[in-house]
Protein backbone atom coordinates (compact mmCIF):
# COMPACT_ATOMS: atom_id res chain seq x y z
CA UNK A 1 0.00 0.00 0.00
CA UNK A 2 2.93 2.35 0.75
CA UNK A 3 4.47 1.62 -2.63
CA UNK A 4 1.24 1.99 -4.11
CA UNK A 5 0.58 5.48 -2.56
CA UNK A 6 4.17 7.13 -3.36
CA UNK A 7 3.46 5.92 -7.12
CA UNK A 8 0.21 7.36 -7.02
CA UNK A 9 1.98 10.91 -5.56
CA UNK A 10 4.94 10.80 -7.76
CA UNK A 11 2.75 10.13 -10.61
CA UNK A 12 0.06 12.43 -10.18
CA UNK A 13 2.35 15.51 -8.92
CA UNK A 14 5.49 14.29 -9.66
CA UNK A 15 5.90 14.30 -13.61
CA UNK A 16 4.47 17.08 -16.32
CA UNK A 17 0.72 14.95 -16.07
CA UNK A 18 0.76 17.52 -13.71
CA UNK A 19 0.63 20.82 -16.02
CA UNK A 20 -1.07 18.96 -18.69
CA UNK A 21 -3.97 18.52 -16.87
CA UNK A 22 -3.75 21.33 -14.30
CA UNK A 23 -2.32 24.17 -16.74
CA UNK A 24 -2.71 22.82 -20.49
CA UNK A 25 -5.60 20.44 -19.77
CA UNK A 26 -7.54 20.90 -22.97
CA UNK A 27 -4.34 19.09 -24.93
CA UNK A 28 -4.69 15.48 -25.63
CA UNK A 29 -2.06 13.95 -23.24
CA UNK A 30 -4.09 14.13 -20.12
CA UNK A 31 -6.96 12.06 -21.87
CA UNK A 32 -4.64 9.60 -23.69
CA UNK A 33 -3.13 8.75 -20.27
CA UNK A 34 -5.88 7.71 -18.91
CA UNK A 35 -6.92 5.65 -21.83
CA UNK A 36 -3.95 3.98 -22.08
CA UNK A 37 -3.96 3.39 -18.24
CA UNK A 38 -7.77 2.29 -18.53
CA UNK A 39 -6.44 -0.16 -21.61
CA UNK A 40 -3.85 -2.14 -19.64
CA UNK A 41 -5.94 -2.41 -16.80
CA UNK A 42 -8.23 -3.95 -19.48
CA UNK A 43 -5.81 -5.92 -20.67
CA UNK A 44 -4.64 -7.79 -17.43
CA UNK A 45 -8.31 -8.31 -16.34
CA UNK A 46 -8.77 -10.24 -20.16
CA UNK A 47 -5.69 -12.57 -19.71
CA UNK A 48 -7.03 -13.50 -16.32
CA UNK A 49 -10.33 -14.66 -18.26
CA UNK A 50 -10.98 -13.54 -21.64
CA UNK A 51 -14.66 -12.99 -22.15
CA UNK A 52 -17.25 -11.06 -24.25
CA UNK A 53 -17.52 -7.87 -22.27
CA UNK A 54 -14.49 -7.66 -21.86
CA UNK A 55 -13.59 -7.90 -25.49
CA UNK A 56 -15.54 -5.14 -26.27
CA UNK A 57 -14.43 -2.78 -23.80
CA UNK A 58 -11.00 -3.27 -24.95
CA UNK A 59 -11.97 -2.87 -28.86
CA UNK A 60 -13.63 0.73 -27.26
CA UNK A 61 -10.76 1.83 -25.64
CA UNK A 62 -8.35 1.19 -28.01
CA UNK A 63 -10.54 2.51 -30.59
CA UNK A 64 -10.61 5.99 -28.00
CA UNK A 65 -6.55 5.71 -27.63
CA UNK A 66 -5.89 5.70 -31.77
CA UNK A 67 -8.28 8.10 -32.49
CA UNK A 68 -7.64 11.03 -29.96
CA UNK A 69 -3.79 10.40 -30.98
CA UNK A 70 -2.95 8.35 -33.64
CA UNK A 71 0.91 7.60 -32.55
CA UNK A 72 -0.57 5.68 -29.25
CA UNK A 73 -1.40 2.56 -31.54
CA UNK A 74 2.08 1.70 -30.42
CA UNK A 75 0.07 0.81 -27.00
CA UNK A 76 -1.38 -2.75 -28.27
CA UNK A 77 1.71 -4.03 -27.79
CA UNK A 78 0.66 -4.05 -24.33
CA UNK A 79 -2.57 -6.84 -25.77
CA UNK A 80 0.13 -8.67 -27.57
CA UNK A 81 2.45 -9.19 -25.27
CA UNK A 82 1.07 -8.87 -21.88
CA UNK A 83 1.80 -12.28 -19.93
CA UNK A 84 4.81 -12.99 -22.06
CA UNK A 85 8.06 -13.19 -19.82
CA UNK A 86 10.45 -15.57 -22.02
CA UNK A 87 10.61 -17.43 -24.97
CA UNK A 88 8.37 -20.66 -23.89
CA UNK A 89 5.59 -17.74 -23.25
CA UNK A 90 6.39 -16.21 -26.67
CA UNK A 91 6.02 -19.66 -28.63
CA UNK A 92 2.50 -20.32 -27.08
CA UNK A 93 1.21 -16.71 -27.35
CA UNK A 94 -0.06 -16.97 -31.35
CA UNK A 95 -2.26 -20.34 -30.49
CA UNK A 96 -3.31 -19.09 -27.40
CA UNK A 97 -4.86 -15.93 -29.87
CA UNK A 98 -6.20 -18.21 -32.24
CA UNK A 99 -8.02 -20.02 -29.48
CA UNK A 100 -9.36 -16.76 -28.55
CA UNK A 101 -10.20 -15.39 -32.02
CA UNK A 102 -13.62 -15.19 -31.51
CA UNK A 103 -12.92 -12.20 -28.78
CA UNK A 104 -10.36 -10.62 -31.22
CA UNK A 105 -13.27 -10.03 -33.80
CA UNK A 106 -15.28 -8.69 -31.13
CA UNK A 107 -12.19 -5.77 -30.25
CA UNK A 108 -11.44 -5.48 -34.16
CA UNK A 109 -15.56 -4.65 -34.75
CA UNK A 110 -16.29 -2.55 -31.95
CA UNK A 111 -12.79 -0.26 -32.72
CA UNK A 112 -13.82 -0.01 -35.71
CA UNK A 113 -17.58 1.24 -34.84
CA UNK A 114 -16.27 3.56 -32.87
CA UNK A 115 -14.00 5.29 -35.63
CA UNK A 116 -17.53 5.49 -37.85
CA UNK A 117 -18.63 8.58 -36.92
CA UNK A 118 -15.15 10.77 -36.90
CA UNK A 119 -14.29 9.02 -40.50
CA UNK A 120 -18.43 10.26 -41.84
CA UNK A 121 -17.14 13.30 -40.22
CA UNK A 122 -13.71 13.41 -42.46
CA UNK A 123 -15.92 12.46 -45.49
CA UNK A 124 -18.19 15.61 -45.06
CA UNK A 125 -15.44 17.90 -44.25
CA UNK A 126 -12.41 16.78 -46.57
CA UNK A 127 -14.05 14.54 -48.91
CA UNK A 128 -11.63 11.68 -47.50
CA UNK A 129 -12.87 9.19 -44.96
CA UNK A 130 -9.59 9.48 -43.65
CA UNK A 131 -7.72 12.58 -43.43
CA UNK A 132 -4.03 13.56 -41.40
CA UNK A 133 -4.73 16.31 -39.36
CA UNK A 134 -1.00 16.75 -38.69
CA UNK A 135 -0.22 17.90 -42.64
CA UNK A 136 2.29 16.95 -44.56
CA UNK A 137 4.77 17.78 -41.94
CA UNK A 138 3.31 15.20 -39.22
CA UNK A 139 4.67 12.65 -41.45
CA UNK A 140 8.30 13.41 -41.44
CA UNK A 141 10.31 10.88 -39.61
CA UNK A 142 14.03 9.99 -39.64
CA UNK A 143 14.16 6.78 -38.69
CA UNK A 144 18.04 6.69 -39.66
CA UNK A 145 19.10 9.56 -37.58
CA UNK A 146 17.29 9.48 -33.95
CA UNK A 147 17.85 12.34 -31.79
CA UNK A 148 18.03 9.97 -28.93
CA UNK A 149 19.94 11.50 -26.72
CA UNK A 150 18.97 14.76 -27.00
CA UNK A 151 15.20 13.25 -26.91
CA UNK A 152 15.89 11.95 -22.99
CA UNK A 153 19.13 14.20 -21.96
CA UNK A 154 19.18 17.75 -23.89
CA UNK A 155 18.52 21.04 -21.89
CA UNK A 156 15.97 21.92 -24.91
CA UNK A 157 13.56 19.28 -23.57
CA UNK A 158 15.38 16.04 -22.30
CA UNK A 159 12.82 13.89 -20.63
CA UNK A 160 15.28 12.89 -17.98
CA UNK A 161 15.92 16.57 -17.70
CA UNK A 162 12.23 18.10 -17.35
CA UNK A 163 10.85 14.99 -15.66
CA UNK A 164 13.33 12.97 -13.31
CA UNK A 165 10.71 10.76 -11.91
CA UNK A 166 10.43 8.86 -15.16
CA UNK A 167 14.20 8.36 -14.83
CA UNK A 168 13.68 6.27 -11.89
CA UNK A 169 10.61 4.64 -13.71
CA UNK A 170 12.76 3.91 -16.36
CA UNK A 171 15.37 2.34 -14.10
CA UNK A 172 12.79 0.42 -11.94
CA UNK A 173 11.73 -2.51 -15.12
CA UNK A 174 14.90 -4.16 -13.78
CA UNK A 175 12.83 -4.68 -10.44
CA UNK A 176 10.35 -5.83 -11.83
CA UNK A 177 10.84 -9.60 -12.55
CA UNK A 178 9.35 -10.70 -9.06
CA UNK A 179 6.52 -8.05 -8.55
CA UNK A 180 5.08 -8.12 -12.66
CA UNK A 181 6.99 -10.68 -14.53
CA UNK A 182 4.81 -10.51 -17.26
CA UNK A 183 4.37 -7.09 -18.06
CA UNK A 184 8.03 -6.15 -17.73
CA UNK A 185 8.92 -7.70 -21.48
CA UNK A 186 6.06 -5.61 -23.18
CA UNK A 187 6.57 -2.17 -20.92
CA UNK A 188 10.04 -2.45 -22.42
CA UNK A 189 9.48 -2.83 -25.49
CA UNK A 190 6.75 -0.44 -25.53
CA UNK A 191 9.51 2.12 -24.20
CA UNK A 192 12.14 1.73 -26.33
CA UNK A 193 9.57 1.61 -29.41
CA UNK A 194 8.16 5.01 -28.82
CA UNK A 195 11.72 6.95 -27.50
CA UNK A 196 12.64 5.42 -31.06
CA UNK A 197 9.74 6.98 -32.94
CA UNK A 198 9.71 10.50 -30.85
CA UNK A 199 13.39 10.80 -31.50
CA UNK A 200 12.97 10.12 -35.22
CA UNK A 201 10.23 12.70 -35.71
CA UNK A 202 11.00 15.77 -37.51
CA UNK A 203 10.02 17.95 -34.34
CA UNK A 204 11.63 15.37 -31.84
CA UNK A 205 10.92 18.69 -29.10
CA UNK A 206 7.38 18.57 -29.51
CA UNK A 207 6.89 22.13 -30.16
CA UNK A 208 6.09 24.63 -27.65
CA UNK A 209 5.53 22.59 -24.46
CA UNK A 210 6.83 21.27 -20.97
CA UNK A 211 9.11 18.76 -21.39
CA UNK A 212 8.46 15.77 -23.69
CA UNK A 213 4.33 16.00 -24.07
CA UNK A 214 4.43 12.86 -26.03
CA UNK A 215 5.77 10.93 -23.03
CA UNK A 216 2.53 11.96 -20.83
CA UNK A 217 0.91 9.72 -22.04
CA UNK A 218 2.35 6.17 -21.16
CA UNK A 219 2.95 7.80 -17.85
CA UNK A 220 0.00 4.92 -16.46
CA UNK A 221 1.96 1.87 -17.87
CA UNK A 222 5.24 3.50 -16.34
CA UNK A 223 3.48 3.76 -13.04
CA UNK A 224 4.30 -0.11 -12.49
CA UNK A 225 8.14 -0.06 -13.25
CA UNK A 226 8.45 2.96 -10.18
CA UNK A 227 6.04 0.72 -7.89
CA UNK A 228 8.32 -2.03 -8.66
CA UNK A 229 11.28 -0.03 -7.75
CA UNK A 230 9.73 2.09 -4.57
CA UNK A 231 8.36 -1.40 -3.30
CA UNK A 232 12.12 -2.76 -3.77
CA UNK A 233 13.20 0.14 -1.86
CA UNK A 234 11.19 0.22 0.68
CA UNK A 235 12.02 -3.33 1.67
CA UNK A 236 15.41 -2.95 1.52
CA UNK A 237 17.61 -1.61 4.12
CA UNK A 238 17.16 1.48 6.30
CA UNK A 239 20.11 3.92 4.40
CA UNK A 240 18.13 2.66 1.14
CA UNK A 241 15.05 3.36 1.83
CA UNK A 242 16.05 7.20 3.19
CA UNK A 243 18.25 7.64 0.50
CA UNK A 244 15.44 6.23 -2.61
CA UNK A 245 12.78 8.58 -0.63
CA UNK A 246 14.79 11.19 -0.77
CA UNK A 247 15.62 11.54 -4.29
CA UNK A 248 12.10 10.44 -5.62
CA UNK A 249 11.02 13.39 -3.43
CA UNK A 250 13.64 15.75 -4.49
CA UNK A 251 12.49 14.79 -7.82
CA UNK A 252 8.65 15.39 -7.24
CA UNK A 253 10.09 19.23 -5.93
CA UNK A 254 12.34 19.81 -9.22
CA UNK A 255 9.13 19.32 -11.48
CA UNK A 256 6.75 21.65 -9.35
CA UNK A 257 9.34 24.12 -9.41
CA UNK A 258 10.31 24.17 -13.14
CA UNK A 259 6.76 23.85 -13.73
CA UNK A 260 6.04 27.01 -12.10
CA UNK A 261 9.09 28.48 -14.22
CA UNK A 262 7.64 27.27 -17.15
CA UNK A 263 4.11 29.01 -16.43
CA UNK A 264 6.43 32.32 -15.52
CA UNK A 265 8.22 32.14 -18.84
CA UNK A 266 11.61 31.15 -17.52
CA UNK A 267 12.06 27.84 -18.96
CA UNK A 268 11.66 28.28 -22.49
CA UNK A 269 8.45 26.28 -24.28
CA UNK A 270 11.12 25.37 -27.24
CA UNK A 271 14.18 27.30 -27.23
CA UNK A 272 16.03 26.27 -24.16
CA UNK A 273 19.93 25.70 -23.56
CA UNK A 274 22.12 24.39 -20.83
CA UNK A 275 23.43 28.28 -20.25
CA UNK A 276 19.70 29.20 -19.86
CA UNK A 277 19.16 26.76 -17.46
CA UNK A 278 22.37 27.57 -15.04
CA UNK A 279 21.55 30.97 -15.40
CA UNK A 280 17.80 30.45 -14.44
CA UNK A 281 18.32 27.29 -11.60
CA UNK A 282 15.90 28.24 -8.59
CA UNK A 283 15.18 31.31 -9.67
CA UNK A 284 11.60 32.94 -10.11
CA UNK A 285 12.71 35.91 -11.76
CA UNK A 286 12.52 36.80 -15.60
CA UNK A 287 14.71 34.81 -17.97
CA UNK A 288 17.87 36.24 -18.29
CA UNK A 289 19.52 36.78 -21.56
CA UNK A 290 22.19 34.51 -22.68
CA UNK A 291 24.76 34.86 -25.46
CA UNK A 292 25.19 32.78 -27.92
Amino acid sequence: QKATALTLILVGLGTNLYFYTVHEGPMSHGYSFALITIFLYLVMRWYEEPSERRSIFLGLVFGLIVLVRPSNMIAGILFLGWGVSGLDSLKSRPGFLLRHFKYLLWMMFFFVILWIPQMLYWKAATGSLLYNSYGISGSKFFFGSPNILQLLFSFRKGWFIYTPVMLAATFGILFMGKRCKGGRMSISFLLVLQIYLLASWWSWWNGSSFGLRSCVDLYGVMALPLAALIDTSLRSRKIVRILSISVLGFFLCMNQFQTIQYTKGIIHPSEMTWEAYRLNFLKLNEMEETSK
